[in-house]
């Protein structure tokens, strides 16, 4: 009508554009003057999107025309319901003015972004059920998204109802879509990733660390920014993060269908996590793709190494209460990344003078450092690499590590034999 490939609206289907055979969008068709979006950005979603992928886009722009045409599969537009402009009208009304052709639909935002929202829904760890969005179409909840990007509702300078709900809702659909998918994946671009909300309540939800981080630089009327590539594999299903297992459960089987490692040096958690990005650049050199990571110690970069391999990650963490109020460090981590697989494992030894001297100096026999707790599970694994960053060791405190030192090294006697 105004656009190429109208199929009036919601009657519009995978089915009736299967006769597109390539990406009609490309960079070159972009419409930079009136969409805020970065080309490295752009080129990027692209590059995931399969020819005949379905798009599911939170937001209408005047870059909807571009995104309806970059797939011969299924594109659809979310778009707040709320009036935005001064005369009354919707800024659904003034889009689907210009492209009557997209498949789009209003959704009802009931969130506000404010403090105390986002104290309530980062911080407080409670239900967020209240998120799910009720006028989400039905008829879109049986397809397989293969690309979705949140660009909206509104999220800046303290208006609007925020990204709550389009970053929840997206999350349940990347859930139920991955219960039955084999070999399937899904990339879930997040826009404006460099505020508060886009980027802690994504970690929040999704549990983990994102592939990528894409910036935008500045440019006339339009400010830099970020923009978040997140990666969901088959089995990847959620809890309250992605690529979650259900603890002992996972295995190297079932992420077997993972073929790269997804971390890399951009997405370490450095601000939170005290390893240099030297070191972690040795061990993902060191560690294969499809490699298994046993970690002592669980911390604020455990996400990021759960996520560097297609193999089996396991941390091990020490039992003991290491905060004033009594509740365990690994009762924290694991309430920040519940997907994670890890085991509580109790130590025995004093991290003292007279150990010291016994351990190193006395020469004796060291069967007593044998961990007990040591799960049995573990011990039938090729560990590929071991990282040993724990238990607490510094300050004449804590256990040391001579036990989590010496399981170390009769594990990699064992697996060393065959």
């Amino acid at each position: 009508v105004t656009g190429m490939n109208c199929f009036f609206g919601s009657n519009r289907s995978r089915e009736n554009r299967s006769t597109h055979t390539t990406n009609v969008a490309s960079l070159n068709t972009f419409p930079t003057e009136r969409a805020q979006m970065g080309l490295n950005q752009v080129e990027t979603i692209l590059t995931a999107l399969p020819k005949d992928g379905n798009l599911l886009v939170w937001g209408l722009g005047h870059d909807s025309a571009f995104w309806d045409n970059a797939t011969s599969g299924r594109v659809v537009f979310l778009e707040d319901d709320f009036p935005q402009k001064k005369d009354g009208t919707l800024w659904y009304d003034e889009i689907m003015g210009q492209y009557p052709h997209l498949e789009s639909y209003k959704v009802h935002y009931t969130t506000k972004n404010n403090e105390e929202t986002y104290r309530k829904l980062v911080g407080g760890g409670g239900s967020q059920k209240h998120l799910k969005l009720e006028s989400f179409p039905d008829s879109l909840r049986g397809v397989f998204w293969d690309v979705v990007i949140v660009d909206a509702p509104l999220g800046c300078c303290n208006a609007g109802p925020g990204r709550y709900q389009s970053i929840y809702m997206t999350q349940q659909l990347v859930t139920h879509q991955m219960k039955d998918s084999v070999g399937r994946q899904t990339h879930v671009f997040v826009d404006d990733y460099e505020r508060s909300v886009e980027r802690d309540f994504s970690h929040h939800v999704f549990g983990k660390e994102p592939y990528e981080v894409l910036k935008r630089n500045a440019r006339e009327g339009v400010t830099a920014n970020e923009q978040a590539h997140f990666i969901f594999r088959e089995k990847d299903c959620i809890v309250t993060g992605m690529n979650c297992f259900f603890g002992s459960n996972r295995s190297r089987e079932n992420r077997s269908t993972h073929t790269t490692n997804v971390a890399s040096l951009n997405t370490f958690p450095t601000e939170r996590a005290q390893m240099g990005l030297n070191q972690v650049e040795t061990i993902l050199t060191a560690l294969p793709k499809d490699g298994n990571l046993l970690v002592w110690g669980l911390g604020h970069d455990s996400a990021f190494w759960d996520n560097a391999t297609s193999g089996r990650v396991v941390f091990l963490e020490d039992d003991f209460p290491q905060k004033k109020d009594g509740t365990l460090w690994y009762d924290e981590i694991m309430g920040q990344y519940p997907h994670l697989e890890s085991y509580k494992v109790h130590y025995t030894t004093k991290n003292n003078e007279e150990t010291y001297r016994k351990l190193v100096g006395g020469g004796g026999s060291q069967k007593h450092l044998k961990l007990e707790s040591f799960p049995d599970s573990l011990r039938g694994v090729f560990w590929d690499v071991v990282i040993v960053d724990a238990p607490l060791g510094c300050c004449n405190a804590g256990p040391g590590r001579y036990q989590s030192i010496y399981m170390t090294q009769q594990l990699v006697t064992h697996q060393m034999k065959d």
